[in-house]
């Protein structure tokens, strides 16, 4: 797969292979020992090429968009409805507990910035499972197929008929040693046993209020507290912002794709993200989601052609396989733009999915 197909169309043409954004991030740590400390990725426009501070890149990660032959656009803040599929999540292997019959629980919480921004934090714990894959000596490779966001409008009426906007997403990722399950606590059995592969309730603001939120999340967290460092593991964080006036003009804001987050860390041989930019990307992206790079040939290459890298080759970095669409929200019986619906279902083909993951 070319990073850059020479026969897409300008006015439909993808970002670069190699293409950022302005983004909050969060390292990672073992749970029990974590310290959230947000980074920021400078970024230049997808015409360009990234710059990122070392002492960033040291402790962060970036996220770069796969070219994956769909059309991409902004996210209009106003007048979209967005769907977030989880693809699959690479990550250093646990001594104790990853082993070859291992089970893995995939704890996620989901949280909504809003605007009018809420009295209190509004997030929905989920849960999904996983049996690894074959990896780097050092990782485990989890094809974790999970739709996080269905159909989330995002502009809605809250209980009193005012109108709320949806933001932004905030995803945590903790995985969870199913072997130790009989340790989880009643909430993380319950959780995994009735909520598995739920996605976001479709209006937040309303439906939280008949989840007991505030309880939900507090015994989820303190069941997660209460396994040992070696039973869970904290991975990265992912913050998407949606732009209220529709445009992107700032690389704050989220477009559709196919994106991973690429950490810095990994098995022997990860690629520092500081040096990302002396890369071309691409993935395979079925029957499972498979980043990959190759070294560009000169420091100038464009990554359009074979000849502007080496041979890809699949990276050794933890990372975080998503893909983000949208379309715009209608009640008109002839539906969305018929530009939306090629573009989702183009997307969904391209990385295997059934077509609810993308509209």
């Amino acid at each position: 797969m070319s990073c850059h197909p020479a026969s897409r169309s300008k006015s439909n043409s993808l970002p670069d292979s190699v293409c950022f954004h302005s983004r909050t991030l969060y390292a990672t740590s073992i749970l029990g020992r974590c310290a959230r400390s947000a980074l920021t990725i400078l970024v230049m426009g997808c015409a360009g090429i990234a710059s990122i501070p070392p002492a960033v890149a040291q402790t962060g990660g970036v996220i770069i968009r796969i070219d994956d032959s769909a059309p991409s656009r902004c996210i209009d803040g106003q007048k979209d409805t967005v769907w977030l599929t989880l693809r699959r999540l690479k990550t250093t292997k646990v001594k104790g507990w990853f082993t070859q019959n291992s089970g893995v629980g995939v704890l996620v919480n989901a949280g909504v910035r809003t605007d009018p921004v809420p009295p209190k934090p509004i997030s929905f714990p989920l849960m999904t499972d996983a049996n690894f894959e074959d990896a780097a000596a050092g990782q485990v490779s989890l094809p974790v197929e999970y739709t996080l966001i269905e159909s989330l409008q995002l502009v809605q009426k809250d209980g009193h008929g005012q109108s709320v906007r949806y933001s932004g997403l905030d995803i945590d990722l903790t995985l969870l040693n199913q072997n130790k399950a009989t340790t989880w606590g009643k909430a993380l059995q319950t959780l995994d046993q009735v909520a598995k592969k739920l996605p976001l309730p479709s209006n937040p603001v309303t439906q939280g209020a008949t989840y007991l939120l505030d309880v939900a999340n507090n015994a989820v967290s303190d069941a997660v507290q209460k396994q040992s460092p070696s039973d869970a593991y904290k991975t990265a964080a992912l913050a998407l912002n949606f732009d209220k006036a529709g445009q992107c003009s700032s690389s704050d804001f989220e477009k559709t794709g196919t994106l991973a987050v690429v950490m810095d860390a990994g098995a022997p041989g990860f690629i520092p993200v500081a040096t990302v930019d002396s890369y071309c990307w691409t993935a395979k992206l079925k029957p499972a989601f498979i980043l990959q790079a190759g070294k560009k040939t000169t420091a100038a290459s464009s990554c359009k052609t074979d000849a502007d890298h080496q041979a890809f080759a699949e990276v050794t970095n933890n990372y975080i396989g998503f893909v983000l669409s949208a379309e715009a929200s209608t009640t008109n019986l002839a539906g969305p733009p018929r530009s939306d619906i090629d573009a989702a279902e183009a997307r969904c083909r391209a990385n295997g999915l059934p077509l609810k993951a993308c509209r």
